[in-house]
């Protein structure tokens, strides 16, 4: 046996405290000051494991486990958990750690599209709205070789979102990725982004193109305003808010239905 093949259990711990803590062997070649950073591998590995064990044994699981004997304050997910013996980490755990595991885990995901897009070249889509709060977000993806990317929102609230603004803001992402990756800009249908969109064609090697899910949207739009659609979109209405402004019916409505109305 090599030794590689070899390990070492720490037994630098008190024996009172074994009983609370992971046992772990170490290879042999394995320096002392070396450990602490093997022990953190080990553990971020068990719960990389649990959240596994979590999707396939909770979300993937076709036996619905009853929820009378769910302790009252419990969630379900950790409830189903400690039924299946597995130990969930703390929210300490989940907000300092296990969240910084996975943005750098997506931080590497995205580095790797980027040498994709050298290569298969990329398409930049926008989509702009408005939150409850008044707030104007405008979102940047990333496409390539059937693969999205969220980009990143920049928030225009405090702009006039003419075609210049809308132009500038484009010109600034596209020479983010390097000009010569991109080859297609997809926007709105709004006369602004018309306007940024040939601005851009002539400025760059790349197309703009409309997006043909706002077409499909406004289509949908005109055909509510006609009178005999919007009559039956109103009966509509009125069935579902009375529906869901009376428990019972709703109840029962989820129950025969087998799920919910929009």
């Amino acid at each position: 046996m090599g030794a590689s093949d070899t390990h070492l259990i720490d037994e630098d711990d008190d024996d009172e405290d074994v009983e609370n803590q992971d046992v772990h062997m170490y290879p042999t070649y394995m320096h002392l000051d070396e450990h602490d950073a093997y022990r953190f591998a080990v553990c971020a590995s068990k719960s990389i494991e649990w959240e596994r064990q979590q999707y396939e044994n909770i979300v993937k699981s076709k036996h619905k486990i009853g929820e009378s004997s769910r302790p009252i304050g419990t969630s379900m997910t950790m409830w189903k958990s400690q039924r299946m013996g597995i130990k969930p980490p703390s929210p300490y755990e989940i907000k300092n750690k296990y969240s910084e595991m996975k943005y750098k885990e997506m931080e590497v995901y995205v580095n790797q599209q980027r040498e994709k897009w050298k290569s298969y070249r990329c398409t930049i889509m926008s989509y702009g709205w408005t939150v409850p709060m008044k707030l104007s977000i405008i979102n940047f993806m990333v496409y390539s070789k059937g693969t999205m990317v969220f980009l990143k929102p920049v928030d225009a609230s405090n702009n006039i979102k003419d075609h210049k603004y809308i132009y500038d803001l484009l010109k600034t992402i596209i020479k983010e990725f390097n000009q010569e990756n991109v080859v297609e800009i997809v926007t709105d249908n709004g006369l602004v982004f018309v306007k940024a969109g040939k601005l851009l064609m002539k400025k760059f090697n790349l197309y703009w193109t409309s997006c043909v899910v706002h077409y499909i949207d406004l289509i949908f739009k005109d055909i509510g305003k006609r009178p005999n659609v919007t009559n039956v979109i109103n009966n509509a209405r009125k069935i579902t808010n009375f529906i869901h402004n009376h428990g019972w019916l709703l109840t029962q409505m989820r129950k025969y239905c087998g799920g919910d109305i929009v």
